[in-house]
């Protein structure tokens, strides 16, 4: 009887063993098709859009025919034409005063410059009394009637009033009075007790009724075709002038001074006429000649032209294709540029 017990005890352990197994079984399966579940369904990879290319853009000028005209502009102002300059004769010379500034109006002959020259008066004396002597000798030997005498006193005269007239020539230099009416336009600086050299500048004076535009060329290519007696616009403010051309570089008159030679290598002068009351020295005006003119000329913006290499193009668009084309040029202006062979108008060119 008890060995019946111990086997329907056994039977049942194995049993509860069975379903714990078979349970633990049933929770592993549904847990793994339920894993299926938890992790999100992987996507396939997203397929770009399509872009389609895009053109080029470009912007496109016409050939024309017009009238081209090339002008040299720029900026000048009106300068003095007569001059007068006052300098200093003799080396050594001490200024005793000064008695003008620039920017002063003055008449012929005003005191400028007073200069002090050491021993002059008492050389100036001698050379007087020297003369006196050589008339008084001369006359003795005159009356004498020796031929000898006679030569060689005339000799001692002449020589008595050579030295005499250069010493007072030394002695009126000390002082230094306008040559012309006018405007001091410039003074040297100096201070009393300075020595001065002789053909030093002290005093600069210009005539105010005589005036003409100075312009500086920075363009020698256009300006080699300017030509005296051209005609000039002159504009000062919002008026406007005519003007003449009446010297180039190349009709500038010859010159010994080195920096004024420099000067007019490198400037137009224009005579304004009528110009205008408030026009000074120094006043600015712009200036516009006119060179060349071309009518019914091929054209298009200088912008327009390529360069490489000493070669001169255009880009040309055909169908949707760019196209170089060689060209040949003409006049020039700063916006615009001829074209003699390569286009025809109505082409379309291409801009950069």
């Amino acid at each position: 009887m008890e060995e019946k017990q111990f086997v329907d005890g056994t039977e049942a352990s194995l049993m509860a063993i069975r379903i714990y197994f078979s349970i633990f079984i049933l929770i592993i399966c549904m847990l793994s098709i339920s894993g299926c579940g938890i992790f999100p369904q992987e996507r396939g990879s997203l397929t770009p859009p399509l872009v389609e290319p895009s053109q080029d853009e470009v912007e496109l000028v016409s050939v024309t025919k017009e009238t081209i005209r090339s002008q040299l502009r720029g900026i000048g102002s009106f300068e003095p034409v007569q001059v007068a300059t006052h300098q200093a004769k003799e080396n050594g010379a001490i200024v005793s005063s000064l008695h003008v500034r620039a920017g002063q109006t003055v008449q012929k002959g005003d005191l400028l410059v007073q200069l002090d020259m050491e021993g002059l008066d008492i050389q100036l004396k001698q050379r007087q009394l020297d003369m006196k002597i050589a008339e008084v000798e001369f006359k003795q030997a005159k009356d004498s009637q020796d031929r000898d005498s006679i030569q060689i006193q005339e000799l001692k005269l002449e020589i008595a009033q050579m030295l005499l007239k250069e010493t007072k020539e030394k002695y009126e230099s000390r002082t230094v009075y306008a040559q012309i009416d006018g405007l001091v336009i410039f003074v040297e600086e100096l201070r009393p007790g300075d020595t001065v050299e002789a053909y030093q500048s002290l005093v600069h004076i210009a005539a105010p009724d005589q005036m003409r535009l100075s312009f500086q060329v920075t363009n020698v290519t256009a300006a080699a075709d300017v030509k005296v007696g051209m005609k000039a616009d002159v504009i000062m403010g919002n008026q406007s002038f005519e003007g003449t051309v009446v010297q180039t570089p190349s009709s500038a008159p010859k010159v010994s001074n080195r920096e004024l030679a420099d000067e007019f290598a490198k400037r137009l002068y224009i005579d304004v006429i009528d110009r205008p009351l408030s026009a000074t020295f120094g006043t600015h005006a712009d200036i516009r000649i006119g060179l060349q003119e071309k009518v019914d000329a091929l054209v298009i913006p200088l912008g327009a032209l390529r360069t490489y290499m000493g070669r001169q193009y255009v880009q040309i668009l055909e169908g949707e294709s760019r196209r170089e084309v060689d060209v040949e040029t003409g006049m020039q202006t700063a916006t615009e540029v001829e074209i003699i062979k390569g286009l025809v108008e109505g082409q379309q060119v291409i801009l950069p």
